[in-house]
């Protein structure tokens, strides 16, 4: 995407467009001494090359759209592994963590402890699910403020395209008119520079602060994420050595108990 934003950009450089119109001014010139037919052959020189112009960002335009859709389906495929993924982890830390409760309720003889081991389980599946739903509640997050990013930073870009385009052709408007009363060549030449290399420069500064932007967006929704992992991860880690605690003392055991910690 980035490498095509250049592209964009060094279509309109103006040295492509004006050095090859300098030459075969220069050429002409020499040939014939006659302004009228100096005029019209630098004239049509570069309406022609503006033309050439004019295709080329069309097919990068339609290049940038293509590489969007292609990389909006790589993310969602994605997406859609990392759901199965955790799934499937989930499902087997679930089945380990049921395994030991087992093995505690068969060591369970007295009342008072089977009741301990069923409080003890309570609080192991309630830490679980808070701990999951504060990842799957910062994930959803994430995923909303990187769309947002993704949408903001393709209004701006889509904006600079459009007023790169629209410069570009108020600058061929502006030529076709000189070429149609002006009689100097040269001034035709400077003003089209001109025109060309001010669409050019708010074109790369308007990409330029889409980019930025979109990176210290970025940065926070991922601090965001990092900070909220950390927090679950941390009153998971509390919770579930509160419930052992609490188990080893309805037990009267002086011996850690150990969990899986899905």
């Amino acid at each position: 995407m980035k490498k095509l934003l250049q592209q964009i950009s060094a279509s309109v450089a103006i040295l492509s467009i004006i050095a090859p119109v300098a030459s075969t001014y220069a050429e002409t010139s020499t040939r014939d001494k006659d302004s009228a037919q100096i005029k019209g052959n630098f004239c049509a020189i570069i309406l022609e090359r503006l033309s050439a112009l004019d295709a080329r960002l069309s097919d990068r335009a339609k290049e940038i759209e293509t590489r969007r859709d292609d990389r909006k389906s790589r993310i969602e495929e994605k997406v859609e592994d990392r759901k199965v993924r955790v799934s499937d982890k989930r499902e087997k830390t679930d089945e380990l963590l049921q395994a030991h409760l087992t093995k505690l309720q068969q060591r369970a003889t007295t009342d008072a402890q089977k009741g301990a081991v069923t409080a003890f389980q309570m609080a192991i599946a309630t830490a679980i699910n808070a701990r999951r739903t504060a990842i799957d509640n910062a994930v959803q997050a994430f995923r909303v403020g990187g769309d947002q990013l993704v949408a903001v930073r393709k209004a701006a870009i889509d904006a600079a395209i459009t007023a790169l385009k629209a410069a570009k052709e108020a600058a061929i408007a502006k030529a076709k008119a000189d070429c149609a009363t002006a009689t100097d060549p040269r001034a035709i030449q400077s003003v089209l520079k001109a025109g060309l290399k001010t669409a050019q420069d708010i074109y790369v500064n308007s990409i330029k602060s889409a980019q930025s932007a979109f990176k210290s967006g970025f940065e926070s929704i991922q601090q965001t994420r990092k900070s909220a992992f950390d927090k679950a991860h941390a009153d998971f880690k509390a919770a579930i050595e509160k419930a052992k605690n609490d188990l080893k003392v309805a037990l009267g055991e002086s011996r850690n108990s150990t969990t899986t910690t899905p």
